[in-house]
């Protein structure tokens, strides 16, 4: 604990020629390991807040657990699950809407706006992977890949915002979710803070992150690298709107290095960020504005 010393009070400093002298004036001291402590509170506190700046801005947020493996899944299963997180209820992983009423099996091809066929067939296999299961007149109940609530201190978890989410979800077609899908089942490979798709996701030193090119992000989803420009429009062409401004689901950023012309990806923060510090993507944010073509 801190404490003063009053005036008058002879000390022998350490690391001071002179061997003692008196304090004209009282002083309060605090000792490193105080002082330090004292850092780390205040830069919860300024994490705590950003998030709840952020969660405002952005109608909240559900959250996924980063060490998820979701790559052997349907993607446009995994898009819709995603999105289906933004209705969890609170530390319950219950589906629901409105005023607390269950999402039921037959509530889903309303809610996901697909046809009953494929609501059919995405239940059957959200089931089959585990990632929902019914409850009867109690709902569906989603796995705890995805989440709301208390969250651990480990930082293993990423959120997805709910309005965004949302938003760009609508303005895909049926046959369109396995974009935002892919998306997710790239968030173990998202960089925490700055949010490119790289090998090195937890590296905070932005110069020191690996980029993944557009044929390994391909491998990490287990898809034919022939097909890496199909996959390239795929995640760059979903849009949705945030602050009044259409923006992509990706960005693409080239850059010319010392090894040929390369490519960094980079998933829009709002829709998808794990890290502490937001203002570290907000210089990207003119790489996502959506541009009418002409």
């Amino acid at each position: 604990m801190p404490f003063i010393l009053k005036a008058g009070t002879w000390i022998q400093p350490v690391n001071v020629e002179q061997d003692n002298y008196m304090i004209n004036d009282d002083v309060l001291l605090i000792t490193q390991s105080e002082r330090a402590n004292y850092k780390r509170i205040k830069e919860a506190e300024r994490y705590n807040a950003s998030v709840r700046q952020q969660s405002w801005e952005h109608g909240g947020f559900t959250f996924i657990n980063s060490l998820v493996d979701l790559s052997a899944n349907d993607p446009a299963t995994i898009g819709r699950l995603a999105f289906l997180s933004t209705y969890l209820d609170f530390n319950t992983q219950r589906l629901q809407k409105g005023h607390g009423n269950p999402i039921r099996k037959s509530d889903l091809s309303s809610i996901l706006q697909i046809s009953k066929p494929t609501a059919i067939a995405f239940y059957n296999d959200a089931l089959f992977s585990g990632l929902v299961s019914d409850h009867g007149s109690e709902g569906l109940y989603i796995s705890k890949t995805f989440f709301r609530g208390s969250a651990d201190k480990n930082g293993k978890q990423t959120r997805l915002y709910i309005d965004t989410v949302r938003d760009l979800y609508h303005r895909l077609k049926s046959n369109q979710h396995h974009r935002f899908g892919y998306v997710v089942q790239l968030i173990p490979f998202i960089n925490k803070e700055w949010n490119i798709l790289c090998e090195n996701p937890y590296e905070s030193e932005s110069q020191a992150i690996l980029p993944l090119s557009m044929k390994g992000i391909c491998g990490k989803l287990r898809l034919n690298e022939n097909h890496a420009t199909r996959f390239k429009n795929a995640i760059t062409s979903p849009i949705f709107s945030f602050g009044g401004e259409e923006q992509q689901l990706c960005a693409i950023v080239p850059t010319v290095t010392n090894y040929g012309r390369q490519n960094t990806v980079y998933v829009n923060p709002h829709l998808v960020y794990g890290g502490s510090d937001f203002t570290k993507v907000e210089g990207i944010s003119v790489a996502f504005k959506a541009r009418v073509k002409g």
